[in-house]
């Protein structure tokens, strides 16, 4: 026998996907990811900006601890778009 539940909210499921915050971020805005992850945040990063903000551009370099690696969104210069 199954229970009934009423009311239950269906997750949104771009939601349960997403692992980065890109979509959340303005230009400037950045977070930290560990070292081993950063090749998967550059390029989900770059799929991104190419779909969503083609004026954008995402950055990355290593924390001064070189434990994890800081990644931008960054507005393109004039030039570049």
């Amino acid at each position: 026998m199954y229970k009934i539940e009423k009311s239950v909210p269906i997750p949104d499921p771009y939601e349960q996907r997403r692992k980065y915050p890109f979509s959340d971020m303005a230009p400037g805005d950045s977070f930290v990811v560990p070292k081993e992850k950063a090749n998967a945040a550059q390029a989900i990063g770059r799929r991104f900006v190419e779909r969503h903000r083609p004026d954008m551009q995402v950055v990355q370099r290593t924390e001064p601890d070189g434990k994890g690696v800081r990644v931008w969104l960054h507005l393109r210069k004039e030039e570049e778009r």
